[in-house]
């Protein structure tokens, strides 16, 4: 299945949508005629019908990361999201214990979640 997305021009600034695509270290939105533009990467997220939230989730600046990065699924995020998370940078002081407090998110997760934390560059938290 191929997922539509978002993301934000680093030319203009704006919006576009259409396919993501990262080739050469880059990020990219192809258009339906095949034309692409380069976006920034952290502002990507899926655009899919019943996906409410998802502009709330988008970063509001190149400082945070939109939860969309983790690839968990959508009632992960909802959880997520209940415990006051919007973006990669809130779990930075997340414990372990906070972590357990959220359902369905077992330790492949946690371990995912860290890698994804690590892959940005975002201070390691330790999970066990």
């Amino acid at each position: 299945m191929i997922v539509r997305h978002q993301g934000v021009s680093i030319a203009s600034g704006k919006n576009v949508t259409g396919y993501a695509v990262h080739m050469d270290g880059k990020s990219y939105i192809f258009f339906d005629n095949g034309c692409r533009i380069q976006v920034k990467a952290s502002s990507i997220i899926p655009i899919e019908e019943g996906l409410v939230d998802a502009i709330e989730l988008m970063p509001v600046n190149d400082n945070v990361h939109s939860l969309y990065c983790l690839g968990l699924g959508e009632q992960l995020l909802c959880e997520l999201k209940k415990h006051g998370v919007r973006y990669l940078e809130d779990l930075l002081e997340w414990k372990d214990e906070d972590y357990n407090k959220i359902k369905g998110l077992g330790l492949q997760k946690k371990i995912k979640i860290q890698r994804k934390l690590e892959e940005y560059g975002l201070v390691k938290n330790n999970i066990t």
